[in-house]
């Protein structure tokens, strides 16, 4: 990756590089050793592109996620109608 990264004049930043094992069995280490003696954590989930990517493929946290989104609108949207009630 650092040379197909540099033939395009970019640097990989491996403190900031996750890695996701999709699937079972789950990975035992928290992180892995790659190249240039640099180590990379091994993640369950993370948000890319405003989504939440889980290891199992679920979209439970993502559907919590939207539900306590739309709760805190409909809170607030209440608050605005008593206001002027």
């Amino acid at each position: 990756m650092n040379e197909e990264a540099a033939l395009l004049g970019a640097l990989i930043s491996w403190s900031k590089t996750k890695i996701q094992q999709i699937g079972e069995p789950p990975h035992a280490e928290s992180s892995v050793a790659v190249m240039c003696s640099a180590k990379v954590e091994l993640v369950e989930s993370f948000v890319y592109l405003g989504r939440t990517q889980h290891r199992n493929g679920s979209s439970d946290t993502e559907v919590r996620r939207h539900i306590a989104t739309a709760r805190d609108c409909m809170t607030q949207l209440e608050r605005h109608i008593y206001m002027y009630m």
